[in-house]
């Protein structure tokens, strides 16, 4: 099957899924839309039925309030039990209550529901209420309404009035009913809507069209329907919405059926499905003609361009074809082919430029090697005429350029003779080369050694990036606490670092410390120590069982027998509490707010790596605010000038008060410079390395 062909019914498959998919979506969408019409037609149906029963209930309340002399005659006959009395005044409000037209319903109960007057005509009558809502009535001394079932008249909207005698004692009931039927005109809006009340047997009751009844009974029944459903009776078509009619104790006493001719919006809908679907597929047939169109015209070019290769497979450079202008894919395809004929034609004429020039190239060998001959000595002159006679045998010998495996990789040994010939000359200057091979590989070895040192430079260059990497880059602040720290290696690495950072407590650790050794070692270990003391400070509370843990993973696996001094210490900086453990390194200074310095007593612990299971010990201060605390190296103390003097401890205590008169961030900066000052310029023989920490002050 051809591109094309494969292209289009892809084309159209998905064409066809994402119709069949929007039909089916439309389908849905319309099975929702109707569900929610039915919703809103129930809806409403119900609430124009309780609006409807309430407005008779309210005309059986206002005929009833109209009758109030005659009501109240007969609360007081119920009390006398004049029955007679209660016979005529049941008479009168009966006759009164016909005004409403229907079918009504008067009923006269005493206190304990003995029926004493009633308009149905029964020997044994049932009344419209039963005993517990005509009970709760006389307990409350208020009207009840609803629907409740008649057994001659079917639903009824019904209303109970509690009568009181003369010492305000309920001592009966009045009930007043009429028949729901009268609220089906309601329901009836010009000739498109018809409405029916069957009692709960499925027979009619009352309604607006008996001959619609007879279509519907006659068309699939009424026995078993949907609370809203859609038929077709004939040409038309008709939705049927059904309510059920209850009483008060919530049991069915009939249906109210809303009928609705349909038959236009239905016929409207059908029309517009059927021309979205020939909309659909004069689309989608359109769609498929510009695309075989488009596919034609997009793909002639490129069989086309097959055509070309093929040609140009048998050897063909001569075919040629019209290029097109569009830079599409198929475009780009074209013009790659057009490129590659002429790369092709181009090729040819360069293996015969490449023939002549090796002709000419063999000329001038032949006649430059005669012209050397003869300025040699006979013997010479012999061998490298011999040579050359050699040379034009083996050219000889050569297939034709362009020719066979040659021809194929672009002229193979085109050069003819060249090649032998240089073979020739070399054998003259073999000599001299080995000669000159001595010299080229003492060369070589200085090249390398000079590249091995240059190399080692370099790694020492991206250690000490490295390793200044890991230790902090910038002052920290917390919780009002300051900490700076700098480090000044003797070599490109060195063994010092320095650390502050905050625990998960809310507690601030920091830590200065001085392997033994210089150079790549110690910056391992120096590396190694640090990364240990982080990830154990973070777990323990002390800092002696810290640095304790720390010596016994450093003790385990040291074969080259290393040690570090460390001061490690935790500041509280809601209390000022400085809890510390000193093993084996300077003892830090302590600078007062007013410039008074003091010496941190030591804790006597030995320098880590030494031997495991050491015991450590804390050591504790409580700081001010402004107190100062300066944690520093033995590179300061132990610093030389040019005439060999010590720094020393004196120089640095008595340098030392300045520290409070400086912002934290520049105290290290400051004491690096101080002992630079006092070197003046001699080697530096140590790493150098301070540590600031100045307790609730704000940042400079």
């Amino acid at each position: 099957m051809l591109l094309r062909t494969r292209v289009i019914t892809m084309v159209t498959a998905s064409c066809l899924l994402l119709a069949g998919g929007l039909y089916y979506a439309g389908l849905m969408r319309e099975r929702i839309v109707v569900a929610r019409y039915a919703a809103v037609i129930l809806d409403g149906t119900r609430t124009l039925l309780d609006q409807s029963v309430a407005h008779l209930v309210e005309r059986l309340r206002w005929r009833a309030d109209r009758t109030g002399d005659l009501s109240i005659r007969l609360a007081a006959s119920v009390a006398k039990g004049d029955r007679a009395g209660v016979q005529r005044l049941g008479q009168l409000l009966a006759a009164d209550l016909a005004g409403l037209g229907g079918q009504n319903r008067v009923e006269v109960q005493d206190a304990d529901g003995t029926i004493l007057f009633t308009t149905l005509a029964a020997t044994f009558p049932e009344p419209m209420m039963d005993d517990i809502t005509r009970i709760q009535g006389l307990q409350a001394g208020t009207a009840i309404s609803g629907i409740e079932n008649d057994s001659r008249h079917g639903a009824m909207a019904t209303l109970l009035l509690p009568l009181a005698g003369p010492d305000g004692a309920m001592v009966g009931s009045l009930t007043l009913a009429t028949n729901i039927a009268q609220v089906l005109p309601l329901f009836k809006h010009g000739d498109v809507a018809d409405a029916f009340i069957e009692d709960t047997d499925g027979k009619l009751e009352a309604g607006t069209n008996q001959a619609l009844w007879d279509e519907l009974t006659a068309h699939g029944g009424l026995a078993a329907r949907a609370a809203f459903e859609t038929r077709t009776i004939g040409d038309r078509t008709v939705m049927l919405a059904t309510i059920p009619l209850q009483d008060r104790a919530g049991q069915m006493v009939g249906r109210l059926l809303a009928v609705t001719d349909a038959t236009k919006g239905y016929e409207i809908e059908k029309l517009t499905e059927q021309i979205v679907l020939m909309l659909a597929a004069v689309t989608l047939l359109a769609l498929l003609w510009l695309l075989n169109a488009s596919m034609r015209r997009a793909f002639t070019p490129l069989e086309e361009a097959i055509d070309v290769l093929n040609a140009l497979a048998r050897g063909n450079t001569a075919i040629r074809f019209e290029r097109p202008a569009g830079n599409d894919e198929v475009g780009r395809i074209v013009r790659t082919v057009g490129f590659f004929r002429e790369t092709l034609e181009a090729l040819s004429a360069a293996r015969e430029r490449r023939e002549r020039q090796r002709q000419r190239q063999e000329q001038f060998i032949r006649q430059e090697m005669t012209a050397l001959a003869g300025m040699l000595a006979e013997g010479a002159k012999a061998e490298l005429l011999n040579d050359l006679a050699e040379i034009e045998a083996e050219a000889n010998r050569q297939p034709p350029a362009g020719t066979g495996a040659e021809a194929a990789d672009g002229g193979g040994d085109a050069l003819g003779m060249m090649a032998p010939a240089f073979r020739k000359m070399s054998l003259r200057v073999r000599e001299q080369h080995q000669k000159l091979s001595l010299l080229v590989a003492e060369l070589r070895d200085a090249l390398m050694t000079k590249t091995q040192f240059i190399s080692l430079q370099q790694e020492l260059e991206i250690a000490r990036k490295l390793q200044a990497s890991i230790l902090p880059s910038a002052p920290l602040l917390h919780a009002g606490t300051q900490v700076a720290g700098a480090m000044v290696p003797a070599k490109e690495v060195g063994g010092d670092f320095y650390d502050y950072f905050p625990l998960p407590d809310g507690r601030l650790g920091v830590a200065v410390a001085d392997v033994s050794g210089k150079g790549v070692p110690a910056a391992f270990f120096m590396a190694i120590s640090r990364t240990l003391l982080r990830a154990t400070a973070g777990f323990t509370h002390s800092p002696s069982r810290c640095v304790a843990q720390v010596n016994d993973l450093l003790a385990a696996e040291n074969p080259e027998l290393m040690f570090v001094t460390l001061f490690y210490g935790i500041l509280d900086p809601a209390t000022g509490r400085f809890d510390y453990c000193n093993a084996g390194h300077n003892q830090p200074l302590l600078v007062r707010g007013d410039g008074t310095v003091a010496v941190l007593p030591g804790t006597g612990d030995t320098a880590l790596a030494v031997v495991e299971d050491m015991e450590y010990h804390d050591g504790q201060l409580f700081l001010s605010p402004g107190d100062t605390l300066f944690l520093f190296t033995d590179g300061v103390t132990e610093a030389f000038d040019v005439d060999e003097q010590l720094f020393g401890d004196p120089r640095l205590i008595a340098g030392a008060p300045a520290i409070a008169t400086l912002a934290n961030s520049a105290v290290p900066g400051h004491m690096v410079a101080l002992v630079n000052e006092f070197a003046r310029g001699a080697p530096q023989a140590d790493d150098i390395t301070c540590v600031s920490l100045r307790y609730a002050t704000v940042p400079a």
